[in-house]
C-alpha cells in the first residue's frame, strides 16, 4: 500500500527575505510522497526567480496582481492532487518530520478535517523556542477555546488550528467546496479567512485537532513588514480585518448563539471608534471603511449564511462548548 500524496500549497508575495529558508524546510521533509504547488501573487522581487532556479520541478502558478490570500490559496487548491493539503506562507519553517507526523495522526482520526501543531517564533532569522500564542480574541470573554496547541496532551480536539500551516484532509475540502462553491471565501481577500473555514468545518460535523508531536516556526505579519500590533498595520489591512470579522459572525454563528452574543459584540463595536480616536486616529477611517463594505455586502453574506446554516450538522450544544463564559 502506497503512502498518501501530500500537496504543499505555498503562497508567495514578495517573500524574497524568507523564501529560501521556507523552501528548504519543504524540500527537507522526511516524508517522500510530496508535491509542491507555488502560487505567486504578483511579486516584483526576486523570490520567484530564486524558487524556479532552485526547484524547477515544483508546480508554479503566477498571478499578475496580488489577488489576496483567499483567492490565491484557492487557485493552488484547484490543481493540488494530494489526499492531504498543507497551506503555507513563505514566512513559515516546517520541522523536518512535520508532514510525516501529521499523516500518521490523521490516519487514526477519520473525521478530522484539520490538524494543527505548535507554532513557534521565527524571529531575527532564528528558530526560537518561544511559543507564538494567538493575540486577544475579538469575541472578548467569549473567545473560542482550543486554538493554541499547548494543551497538556499530545493530541486534543480544537475548534480551529493555526492558519499559518494547517494540515487539511482533501475529502473535507471537497465537501466544503461543493456546498459553498469555494474553499476560502474570496470576498475576504486576507484576514480571518481561516476562522471562516474552521467555522464551516465544525458546522458540517468535521473535527479539528491540535498536536504537540510536531511543530513549525512562523515570523508573522511578514506581508506588513512584521508589524505585530494591529494599529501599526496599514489602514487597508485594518479595514479587512474588521470587515472580515463581521463576515465570519454574520455567515456562521447560529441564530440562538448570535442573539446571546449580540449585546457584547455590539458594545465592543460601539467602543471601538472611541478607542481608535484616542489611540490611533487613522484606524478610525479603517473602521468606517470596514462598515461601508459590510453594508454593501449584506445581501451576498446572508445568501452564504443561508447555505451554511441550512447544511449545518453540528448541534448548538456542541457549538456552545467552544465558547468561554456561556
Amino acid at each position: 500500500m502506497t503512502d498518501p500524496l501530500v500537496s504543499i500549497v505555498l503562497l508567495n508575495c514578495n517573500g524574497e527575505k524568507y523564501i529560501q529558508e521556507c523552501a528548504f524546510s519543504v524540500k527537507s521533509q522526511s516524508y517522500s510522497e510530496l508535491e509542491v504547488v507555488v502560487v505567486d501573487n504578483g511579486s516584483i522581487d526576486r523570490s520567484m526567480q530564486i524558487l524556479k532556479s532552485t526547484y524547477p520541478n515544483w508546480i508554479y502558478i503566477q498571478h499578475k496582481d496580488n489577488i489576496g490570500f483567499a483567492a490565491g490559496m484557492n487557485s493552488g487548491l484547484e490543481i493540488a492532487r494530494g489526499d492531504y493539503i498543507v497551506l503555507l506562507g513563505v514566512d513559515v519553517y516546517l520541522d523536518k518530520d512535520f508532514v510525516d507526523k501529521c499523516v500518521s495522526i490523521m490516519a487514526t482520526l477519520t473525521r478530522a478535517g484539520a490538524l494543527g501543531a505548535d507554532e513557534y517564533l521565527w524571529k531575527s532569522g532564528k528558530l526560537t523556542d518561544e511559543l507564538r500564542l494567538p493575540g486577544p480574541a475579538l469575541f472578548l470573554r467569549f473567545s473560542i477555546k482550543g486554538i493554541s496547541c499547548k494543551i497538556g496532551t499530545p493530541i486534543a480536539p480544537s475548534f480551529g488550528v493555526t492558519g499559518s500551516f494547517p494540515f487539511l484532509r482533501r475529502e473535507m475540502l471537497d465537501e466544503i467546496k461543493r456546498l459553498d462553491g469555494h474553499i476560502f471565501d474570496p470576498a475576504f481577500f486576507t484576514g480571518w479567512e481561516d476562522q471562516d473555514l474552521w467555522w464551516r468545518i465544525q458546522l458540517r460535523g468535521w473535527e479539528c485537532y491540535a498536536t504537540q508531536e510536531t511543530k513549525a516556526w512562523h515570523v508573522g505579519s511578514s506581508f506588513s513588514d512584521e508589524k505585530q500590533s494591529f494599529i501599526d498595520k496599514s489602514t487597508h489591512y485594518q479595514s479587512w480585518i474588521m470587515r472580515n470579522r463581521w463576515f465570519v459572525i454574520m455567515k456562521n454563528i447560529p441564530t440562538p448563539l448570535l442573539i446571546l452574543l449580540s449585546p457584547l459584540l455590539l458594545v465592543l463595536e460601539f467602543v471601538l471608534p472611541f478607542y481608535f480616536l484616542f489611540r490611533s486616529p487613522r484606524s478610525l477611517s479603517a473602521w468606517v471603511g470596514s462598515w461601508r463594505e459590510i453594508l454593501v455586502s449584506i445581501p451576498s453574506i446572508f445568501e452564504k449564511r443561508r447555505i451554511i446554516q441550512k447544511s449545518r450538522q453540528l448541534s448548538l450544544f456542541h457549538i456552545v462548548k467552544w465558547f468561554k463564559g456561556i
